[in-house]
């Protein structure tokens, strides 16, 4: 480990110790409790996380950013969590941090963490499924079809569920013409992908949705 890190954790320690008002959450709200239970359900603040992290790794200052984040969470405040740990990610480029960061971002709902995150972890690990299906998912509430079914296209090239029948029914939601252009996305990617069943119910259900006779 960092010489500075261990001076680093005990000024940290103190930090928990004492309450520092910076990190100190507010009163509890129904919206902070069910925050509250979705970080604890995925441990993060606790004692045996989900993503086992080798603090002595790291920079002091990533180091710093990783500790105070934790402190954070003990503390309620998830939103100076998921903050310290987006950072902690880009300077580290862990795939373990980056990890538990996007467990965070899908806690807390943040749409723009989870992008940043997706794009990171990809650029780390390529075709990482979980990296992948964040990204065909951020692609979607974005309306970037395409972008989305090529996400899902790269799940399905390495043996992965693609789940192109859960954006086939999200597409009833959909305006139209944006029907009408997921539905040639689907045939498209069918050509590419004969005797696929997965993509041939959902070119199924997208013909249905959109009143094609053929359905």
């Amino acid at each position: 480990m960092h010489k500075s890190a261990p001076l680093l954790f005990t000024c940290l320690l103190g930090l928990s110790l004492t309450g520092c008002a910076s990190i100190t959450g507010s009163a509890s709200t129904p919206a902070v409790d069910e925050t509250t239970n979705a970080i604890k359900q995925e441990g993060i603040g606790q004692p045996g996380s989900t993503t086992p992290i080798e603090y002595a790794d790291f920079e002091p200052e990533t180091l710093y950013l990783l500790l105070s984040a934790e402190i954070a969470a003990q503390r309620g405040r998830y939103d100076v969590t998921l903050v310290n740990y987006l950072k902690a990610a880009q300077q580290s480029r862990d795939k373990n941090v980056i990890e538990r960061a996007m467990l965070i971002a899908q806690s807390l709902n943040s749409d723009n963490a989870q992008k940043r995150l997706a794009k990171l972890w990809l650029d780390v690990d390529p075709g990482n499924l979980q990296a992948l299906r964040v990204s065909a998912i951020q692609a979607v509430k974005r309306n970037e079809m395409e972008a989305a079914l090529g996400y899902m296209e790269q799940i399905l090239n390495q043996g992965g569920d693609a789940d192109f029948d859960s954006l086939a029914v999200m597409a009833g939601n959909l305006p139209p013409e944006q029907q009408q252009e997921l539905l040639a996305l689907y045939e498209k990617m069918a050509r590419r992908h004969p005797d696929t069943p997965d993509l041939e119910y959902s070119i199924a259900l997208l013909l249905k949705i959109t009143g094609d006779p053929e359905a």
